[in-house]
């Protein structure tokens, strides 16, 4: 079933503390997203588009990240919300459509993240569009690009303080990136 976040004080058990209130006006910009906090499942996170039983989008996380990831997760959730109502139509769920909202979601708060990982996102953001992107750009610049970040994102010590964020999107984003632009 998982806990409803209604309040700033059970979103501060999850984000880290210079995140809470932002990401929770975020929250209160909107009447159909509901945030809920549930156990441990396979998935970090999730976003249920509305039916006809729920009007809402419902962004369900997993309770037991740490404070980063989690911050990561809602932002990569929130993107696939989104996209959904920006994109109604277009059913590629990690596509150049949602790489452009992701990418410029993040890039509003990249800043509550400490300098280590902001630089290691800021790489990652560096190989997504920065605005509507052409599938006959260069393969060869789009897969130096992806080589050259796995190769920092591998060798960078970020990874031992905060070995979990990313590897999600990382995954995905590196195989999608190549198979979008090509």
């Amino acid at each position: 079933m998982g806990k409803l976040v209604k309040n700033k004080d059970t979103l501060s058990e999850y984000l880290p503390p210079q995140a809470v209130d932002e990401i929770y006006q975020l929250l209160e910009t909107t009447d159909h997203v509901r945030l809920k906090i549930s156990g441990y499942h396979a998935t970090l996170g999730s976003c249920c588009f509305p039916t006809d039983t729920s009007p809402y989008y419902n962004i369900n996380i997993r309770g037991d990240l740490p404070p980063y990831l989690f911050l990561e997760v809602f932002i990569h959730e929130w993107a696939h919300m989104e996209k959904k109502l920006r994109y109604p139509n277009t059913s590629v769920a990690h596509g150049k459509e949602y790489q452009l909202i992701y990418r410029q979601i993040m890039e509003r708060y990249i800043h509550l993240f400490p300098a280590p990982l902001a630089e290691a996102i800021q790489r990652f953001l560096d190989i997504l569009p920065t605005r509507n992107f052409h599938a006959n750009r260069q393969k060869n610049e789009m897969q130096y690009k992806l080589d050259n970040y796995r190769e920092y994102f591998i060798s960078n010590t970020v990874l031992t303080k905060y070995p979990s964020v990313l590897y999600s999107s990382l995954s995905v984003y590196t195989n999608q990136a190549i198979a979008t632009h090509s």
